[in-house]
């Protein structure tokens, strides 16, 4: 087995001069993003129900709004960053406020949701971008572009683990009727990913066990996707108690090898293998945090009217697949997914 460790190429993406963005949110995601805007220099306004003054106090960027109207005045692109139950109402209000919008996944609740929301864009001519980080770490990007390429061969299955600390709120965080859960906020990392690297899936099956520890909403799942290209995806996700550190890994295998990675072994991908130039698996990466070259390509896909990394068809099937996941962990067998083409 061969390391392959990148050279770290230290660089920050370049800001759209012209884009303000309001971010609807002041949790874990909406300081995350707010960070984020303050390194690429965007002009960013909060509204939040309870700290908007608070976190932009504390992050010494940026302005608090008194409300969603006066957010709206103040930007040109929403970013949501509040909890799943509310992404459809608000996209809804941004989009028929003629901005631009950015959802942190999953996307909404909902298939029907997503596919009212992707409409709904689509007639008032604006952006829908779900937040799907992943896309834009290096080592999940470089490791499908790989897979694409057939340096692997035959792609036959994809393996995620993911697992964290349960976040310690009461409330929407473990309500299943907003979807708020180990599937719709963690697994579905790894479920877009399969979808970008393996296509369309046809069916999927799940197990899951989930219990409250006082405040700890407790999950973990495991999922099994059948491709339509014949790939088969495994994923585990954890919430585990609330200190638990974040840990992810991959391993993609095809008939001439396999890629893995482990995000306690840093930027490193191990190949397994024979190939004859095995360096030109990993070339030096962009060092850029994943969430400012997300941010930054969202801002420029809507300045220059090119595609983003990610779109929202994309968000719509991350979020069909893992309430597919969720049934089937209920009625305890497969459940076939139908065609993704929207009604």
């Amino acid at each position: 087995m061969t390391s392959l460790r990148p050279a770290a190429n230290a660089h920050t993406p370049a800001r759209t001069a012209a884009q303000t963005v309001g971010i609807i949110g002041a949790g874990v995601r909406g300081r995350t993003h707010l960070l984020s805007y303050q390194r690429l220099g965007v002009p960013t306004t909060v509204v939040s129900r309870m700290s908007a003054p608070e976190l932009v106090k504390e992050c010494g960027w940026g302005v608090a709004a008194a409300d969603t109207d006066e957010l709206f005045a103040s930007c040109d692109v929403v970013d949501i960053c509040a909890p799943t139950g509310s992404h459809a109402d608000l996209a809804r209000a941004a989009i028929n406020a003629g901005k631009h919008v950015i959802v942190e996944m999953p996307l909404t609740g909902t298939v029907e949701d997503a596919d009212d929301l992707l409409r709904l864009a689509d007639a008032r001519g604006v952006r829908l971008l779900p937040a799907h980080v992943c896309r834009y770490q290096h080592e999940y990007a470089h490791a499908r572009g790989q897979a694409l390429n057939g340096a692997l061969g035959a792609v036959e299955s994809l393996t995620f683990f993911r697992r964290t600390g349960s976040p310690v709120q009461s409330g929407w965080w473990s309500d299943p009727e907003r979807r708020s859960d180990v599937l719709g906020h963690l697994a579905i990392h790894d479920i877009d990913m399969a979808l970008w690297v393996a296509g369309p899936v046809k069916s999927v099956s799940a197990i899951r066990s989930a219990h409250r520890r006082g405040d700890a909403a407790l999950d973990v799942s495991h999922v099994l996707m059948q491709h339509l290209s014949g790939t088969v995806t495994r994923i585990s996700a954890i919430w585990g108690p609330p200190q638990t550190p974040l840990r992810s890994a991959f391993s993609f295998v095809g008939d001439r090898g396999r890629l893995t990675h482990r995000s306690d072994k840093g930027a490193a991908l191990e190949w397994s293998g024979n190939l004859r130039e095995r360096q030109e698996l990993v070339p030096a990466f962009d060092a850029a945090d994943p969430v400012d070259a997300q941010l930054s390509d969202f801002l420029q896909a809507i300045e220059s009217g090119r595609d983003a990394r990610v779109a929202g068809f994309d968000g719509r099937e991350a979020v069909r697949v893992a309430n597919a996941a969720r049934d089937a962990s209920r009625l305890r067998s497969d459940v076939q997914i139908a065609d993704a083409a929207l009604a």
